[in-house]
């Protein structure tokens, strides 16, 4: 200490405390993994929700995007084969300029079943083929609980 020069002396009490700004860090961290953390599951319960809720629905909602559209004649071959592999009970009417064709079941109460198979549409020399790259009008029909019931797939 320099002559003349004095020094202030604080009690105990009174001097300032040095805070430390290091120890926020680690806090915000650790509060940051844990919402990472609960987000990451909730959207993996939300996913597993949302496929369980479409596991339970009718197999013929699957038909609803289609509706009103126009479809290409491949779309109808694999929703025909679909079908038939999953049993719907589903009336599928395909209109081409030879004729029509009933799959699953002939009419919308699925009382009596068709006999229609794929040849009918996928062989060439049949006269209700359906050439994959012809366009097709598509319209639907349901029952009294939504269900889609009946398809119809008229040539364009």
């Amino acid at each position: 200490m320099i002559y003349g020069e004095e020094r202030l002396h604080f009690p105990d009490n009174l001097k300032p405390e040095k805070k430390s700004s290091k120890g926020w860090i680690p806090v915000f961290m650790a509060v940051c993994i844990v919402c990472g953390v609960l987000i990451i599951v909730h959207v993996g319960y939300a996913q597993r929700i949302q496929y369980n809720i479409q596991c339970l629905l009718p197999t013929s909602n699957k038909y609803i995007q289609m509706g009103g559209k126009v479809v290409k004649g491949e779309d109808i071959i694999s929703t025909v084969q679909d079908a038939i592999e999953a049993n719907d009970l589903v009336c599928i009417e395909v209109v081409t300029l030879g004729g029509t064709v009933a799959f699953l079941h002939t009419d919308r109460t699925a009382s009596e079943e068709s006999t229609a198979t794929l040849d009918l549409i996928t062989d060439r020399d049949s006269p209700t083929y359906v050439d994959p790259v012809s366009k097709f009008h598509c319209s639907l029909g349901s029952n009294a609980a939504g269900e889609v019931n009946y398809i119809c797939f008229v040539q364009k």
